[in-house]
């Protein structure tokens, strides 16, 4: 054997060989929520400067619900007044 090269079966055999493990781990596959949430996010055409695609699509979730839910509460408030036209 020449210097530099070493036996195949001497690493083979040792407990630490890296010979029967692949060389990289593929990604687990994507569930069905992996793609809504890629989906979701990629929805934000523009985000807000300093923040992640998810922190604005939060930001614009929390304002529409917040915009509906006044809404529904003024909406309500009218008809308990007997509507806006009386």
């Amino acid at each position: 054997m020449q210097e530099g090269q070493f036996h195949s079966c001497l690493v083979s055999t040792h407990p630490l060989s890296l010979d029967n493990l692949p060389l990289y781990a593929a990604p687990p596959p994507a569930s069905p929520s992996d793609a809504r949430y890629h989906e979701l996010i990629m929805a934000v055409a523009s985000k807000y400067p300093g923040e992640s695609r998810h922190q604005t699509a939060l930001r614009y979730i929390m304002q529409a619900e917040q915009s509906r839910s006044t809404g529904s509460a003024q909406k309500t408030s009218i008809e308990q007044e007997g509507g806006a036209n009386g």
